[in-house]
């Protein structure tokens, strides 16, 4: 079989299977500018740095914020828009007042405690988890752990001169500091402290609250944007077989809905076997009413022989894909300047043949009458 119709049957069948939505990417990017972790089952604000990018647009969103912290916007924006950890919860619950990107139910990212993945334990009656390695958290989770569960970032303690840019695979983010990013957790055994990680060198640790600045990264729960339920198709095709090479077989392909009131749009994927052969210009329409796509094409064989030819519909927003093949017989075509063979005449047919020539010459008589 050829690449080509290897390649559209593999189409066919990744189609098949994304189009239900049993296969997706752990880190997706979603419409209203969200960034999905199927793995964490949350969404990140696609902006690692939202509040750097309103307070320089001057956003309305941004010159409405008034942190009880008495700091002014103006000295926030000059830090490049680090903040206290108290202003780092009142951006957050700002953010929600405001429906910024249309969500009222942001957070900042949360961690386990303990975390026994991270490379080290304090004294702390259990022990806390802190430094490299540490995938309890949701920001530490998402920048370790390998694609496509997550960004497969090194360690700083295994790859010191990656420091302070160990954040190398950013993936569909913006806007990402190399630098520190405070949770919404508070340091178990002394909670004027707050967990923060830092993506320059992929450490987490607790910090003051009130004395140390870091910056704020909005995640929310679940998937804004719910994978659509999409209706199965069914797709079938026909070609005018058999033909004579040099000729065209017609070819059509019909997708139908297998429930619902849509029609599916698009068009169909052509593809055949190796025994060479290309395929015409395509239309397609739609009958509302039945609810079916109807894609014609021809075919012009290259061979004699037998041709398989596979029709694929990719799918679309509302339908699933599906496809279907046919065989199409391709004979030599005749030799202009050969004579054609007479077809033998049977017993009977050379009866048939007298009756006729008998009633000719009876005419014939009637008519000198």
């Amino acid at each position: 079989m050829s690449c080509v119709l290897h390649g559209l049957r593999g189409l066919a069948a990744a189609s098949l299977v994304l189009g239900t939505g049993a296969v997706q990417a752990a880190l997706s990017v979603q419409a209203n500018g969200t960034v999905y972790d199927d793995v964490q089952d949350i969404s990140w604000d696609r902006d690692a740095h939202a509040v750097g990018t309103l307070c320089k647009a001057n956003d309305p969103i941004w010159t409405s914020f008034s942190p009880t912290s008495g700091r002014s916007l103006g000295d926030i924006c000059a830090s490049d828009g680090d903040l206290y950890w108290q202003e780092a919860v009142e951006w957050i619950a700002h953010l929600n007042d405001k429906s910024y990107k249309g969500i009222t139910d942001w957070r900042l990212w949360t961690t386990t405690q303990p975390d026994p993945t991270c490379s080290s334990q304090t004294t702390d009656n259990p022990p806390q988890g802190f430094n490299w390695g540490c995938t309890g958290s949701e920001l530490g989770h998402m920048f370790y752990v390998a694609p496509p569960a997550g960004l497969g970032n090194p360690r700083g303690d295994d790859n010191p001169t990656c420091a302070p840019s160990c954040f190398q695979n950013t993936g569909p983010f913006v806007n990402i500091l190399q630098d520190r990013y405070w949770s919404g957790t508070s340091f178990a055994p002394n909670s004027s402290n707050a967990w923060d990680f830092s993506t320059g060198t992929g450490s987490q640790k607790a910090w003051d609250k009130e004395s140390i600045t870091a910056f704020a990264w909005a995640v929310r729960p679940g998937q804004v944007e719910p994978v659509p339920t999409k209706t199965d198709t069914i797709t079938s095709v026909t070609c005018q077989t058999p033909i004579m090479l040099g000729s065209t077989s017609n070819c059509e392909a019909t997708v139908t809905r297998d429930s619902g009131v849509n029609t599916p749009s698009g068009t169909v994927f052509w593809g055949r076997t190796d025994t060479g052969g290309s395929f015409g210009m395509q239309t397609c329409s739609q009958d509302t009413e039945s609810g079916t796509l109807t894609c014609t094409i021809g075919y012009t064989p290259g061979e004699v022989g037998s041709h398989d030819v596979l029709a694929v519909f990719g799918g679309d927003g509302s339908f699933n894909s599906s496809s279907a093949e046919t065989e199409v017989s391709v004979n030599q075509a005749p030799n202009p300047g050969e004579p054609q063979p007479i077809p033998a005449v049977g017993p009977l047919g050379l009866l048939l043949s007298g009756l006729g020539l008998g009633l000719l010459g009876i005419r014939r008589v009637r008519r000198k009458g």
